[in-house]
């Protein structure tokens, strides 16, 4: 059971599966008096009996008009193993008044279920699509222990992954 901050922790983490979104003060809400933000889960998708959390809304709490407003919403697709094949976050836009595309997140998993790659787009609103960003890949070794992040952006102008940074992960004889 995760709330929104957790969620984009696991993802961070190649962690892909999110289960369910908590529920404190109310049956189908999160709340918190902190932010004073509300997080609705919508739990509709459910495949190979895997329950999955298939969107996450944001309202804010708007002390002048003692209303919610609409402030965020993620979209999760899976795979039939309960894997998350794509992120979609839109964010409200005060002046369209609606809910706006503004980045996408698609993942690519391995045999063993264990993330690859992950690629980022954003919105372009001039031309309404998905432009890609940047893509994450992930190595691993014999034993499932990741051992490299590569992360490349895309130069539209050349049409070529350019490298912007590497990570590698080293481990003691324990494996630690």
């Amino acid at each position: 059971c995760y709330s929104f901050g957790q969620i984009n922790e696991l993802n961070s983490h190649d962690r892909s599966v999110i289960d369910s979104v908590q529920i404190e003060e109310y049956p189908s809400q999160l709340y918190s008096n902190k932010t004073q933000t509300i997080e609705r889960a919508s739990q509709n998708s459910v495949q190979n009996e895997i329950k999955v959390c298939d969107s996450i809304i944001g309202d804010n709490w708007n002390t002048a008009t003692s209303r919610w407003e609409a402030n965020f919403k993620n979209v999760f697709t899976y795979d039939a193993n309960g894997k998350v094949l794509q992120f979609i976050g839109s964010i409200w836009d005060d002046t369209a008044l609606k809910l706006v595309p503004l980045t996408k997140l698609e993942y690519i998993y391995d045999g063993n279920g264990i993330v690859t790659q992950m690629s980022n787009f954003r919105w372009d609103p001039a031309d309404n699509t998905w432009m890609v960003n940047s893509k994450q890949e992930s190595y691993y070794d014999n034993n499932g222990r990741k051992i490299q992040d590569l992360t490349s952006s895309w130069d539209g102008s050349i049409n070529l992954w350019l490298p912007s940074s590497m990570i590698e992960y080293t481990y003691d004889v324990n494996g630690n």
